[in-house]
């Protein structure tokens, strides 16, 4: 591709389309589903710093059921948008886990964050904050 990409996989109408893997000249990567250029199903975007995403994607962004591990955190619930965006539990590389509520990818609603010790609190979360 001019841009630096390298794509491999088919083509429809000069687009990207079914299942395919693209090598961006960034150093990012995606594997699985394209629709008219786009990633759209199922499929793994991998970060060049080691980061990832695997799960459901809707027109290149995170959007449905999907998993993302970031600096040894890893994140499995809904997403919208590109974000937390739903029902998650976060476990945290510190040994925290929270499982409730996401809203643009904060805590935001009802959840439980349970501390590295085993130590619970149930509370409700507004922009990321405990309230």
């Amino acid at each position: 591709m001019q841009n630096g990409n390298i794509y491999t996989g088919t083509f429809v109408n000069g687009a990207p389309s079914g299942k395919g893997a693209l090598t961006l000249a960034s150093g990012d990567s995606y594997t699985g589903d394209f629709a008219a250029g786009k990633f759209n199903g199922n499929g793994t975007y991998k970060f060049k710093n080691g980061d990832s995403y695997t799960g459901e994607f809707k027109d290149s962004k995170f959007a449905g059921k999907g998993a993302i591990v970031t600096g040894g955190n890893r994140c499995e619930g809904e997403f919208s948008n590109g974000e937390l965006n739903g029902k998650a539990t976060c476990k945290y590389k510190g040994g925290e886990q929270f499982t409730g509520e996401f809203k643009n990818g904060d805590r935001d609603g009802k959840g439980v964050l349970t501390s590295a010790n085993g130590t619970k609190v149930e509370g409700n979360w507004k922009a990321g904050k405990m309230q």
